[in-house]
């Protein structure tokens, strides 16, 4: 992997820039204005990924190019095992999802676009007077100001804000955060309105992800202005931290809310948000519903060790974790896929050491923070997902600012 940096480059928008820039407006309107608390009609499901599959088909030489470096090549490998295993079990919809997932990462990764930071400011803004005008129509869940929430009021999460009405606010402050990256390392059109808008949506959004991603994101930023042969080594160790402390949290929910109860007692306000249930520790004793499905997945793992479970298991556990639950997906992928799973696993690791050998700041944060969403959001990671889109086009993509193009060579 290398990265190209050419100052003075702005340019503008080609017609083949312009036509995938109408794609990411396509998702943002369906994003923003389509209510799905309701669930999601057949007549909906086809709008949302005709053109997800339009452009695979568009772009399908692009995925049988000779030339495919190894970091790639393991998406190639998860992909045809996954195709392969689920065609025999009869789970075609375990291969469609994983074709919708996999396929845009390296379809992007090949085209000759170039994403405008400042056309997604200028989303952002849109975004902004969508919310605004919604909750003063009295329609939508949140509004843009803490205590205009709806929904999740008895949790203690009034303050919520969020830029979509419909949907829960960590879409939003995935979202705010991605376009807070990309002006504070690519200053951009309007870049001075939204850096300060974007931090207010991200940091209201209530988003744990959101914040972890901030917390890391200033780390960077302050090891960068000690040292840059200090501030790798402080990542590496970050990184290293975060996934120890994210695995003893999913893993050991029993374990770590007796430490939390022990030192602020239980139910406590951190053990609450931690795991997003009001009572965490039930009057008998047992772990709330939200922090026993992430050890569950493990169960379910060790029972199908090898090629997963699919999307129906034997066991019993199972029936918790057949409905509609995308928390930890990283580790749901583990239940669902086996062992397979390590090639996707690698292809991140090895995506993630690479950024962080050329020291691309901006993708680093941004790849950190696509990486988390997919670690705990399944709803998040397919081809027909605004956010999860932009987020492929950053670390992906030729970004450019006002004054640079960013172009990263896989």
């Amino acid at each position: 992997m290398n990265l190209s940096i050419n100052k003075g480059l702005g340019g503008r928008a080609s017609k083949l820039d312009l036509i995938y820039l109408g794609y990411l407006v396509y998702y943002w309107i369906l994003l923003s204005f389509y209510d799905r608390s309701a669930g999601i009609s057949n007549a909906m499901f086809f709008l949302m990924t005709l053109p997800a599959v339009g452009l695979i088909a568009a772009n399908y030489r692009l995925l049988v190019r000779r030339n495919v470096s190894f970091v790639f090549f393991l998406l190639y490998v998860y992909l045809f095992f996954i195709a392969f295993v689920n065609v025999v079990r009869g789970q075609y919809d375990v291969v469609v999802d994983s074709v919708f997932f996999v396929l845009p990462v390296i379809i992007v990764s090949r085209l000759n676009v170039s994403v405008f930071v400042g056309h997604l400011n200028l989303l952002f803004i849109l975004s902004v007077i969508v919310s605004i005008f919604f909750y003063h129509v009295g329609l939508g869940h949140y509004g843009y100001l803490p205590g205009h929430a709806g929904q999740h009021v008895h949790m203690g999460y009034d303050y919520r804000i969020s830029l979509f009405p419909f949907l829960a606010p960590v879409y939003s402050g995935v979202f705010a955060l991605s376009i807070f990256i990309a002006n504070w390392f690519n200053r951009a059109k309007w870049y001075s309105v939204v850096l300060p808008f974007s931090l207010y949506y991200a940091v209201l959004s209530g988003s744990r992800t959101v914040w972890v991603v901030l917390v890391f994101f200033v780390v960077v930023i302050i090891a960068d202005k000690v040292s840059r042969f200090f501030g790798r080594r402080v990542l590496y160790w970050c990184v290293i931290v975060y996934v120890v402390l994210f695995f003893c949290v999913s893993y050991y929910p029993i374990v770590v809310l007796s430490i939390i109860g022990s030192v602020f007692g239980e139910n406590s306000s951190l053990a609450v948000y931690l795991y997003r249930d009001q009572y965490v520790v039930t009057d008998d004793g047992n772990i709330a519903s939200r922090a026993l499905i992430w050890s569950e997945y493990l169960s379910v793992f060790k029972l199908n060790p090898f090629i997963g479970a699919g999307l129906q298991g034997s066991n019993s556990d199972w029936d918790l974790l057949s409905r509609d639950w995308t928390e930890v997906y990283f580790v749901y992928l583990m239940a669902r896929d086996g062992l397979l799973v390590l090639f996707f696993y690698f292809f991140w690791v090895l995506l993630f050491i690479n950024v962080l050998r050329d020291y691309d700041l901006f993708r680093l944060n941004v790849l950190f923070l696509l990486i988390m969403v997919m670690l705990n959001y399944g709803s998040f990671s397919n081809m027909y997902n605004f956010v999860f889109l932009v987020l492929i086009f950053f670390v992906f993509g030729r970004v450019r600012g006002e004054n640079s193009i960013r172009r990263v060579v896989v």
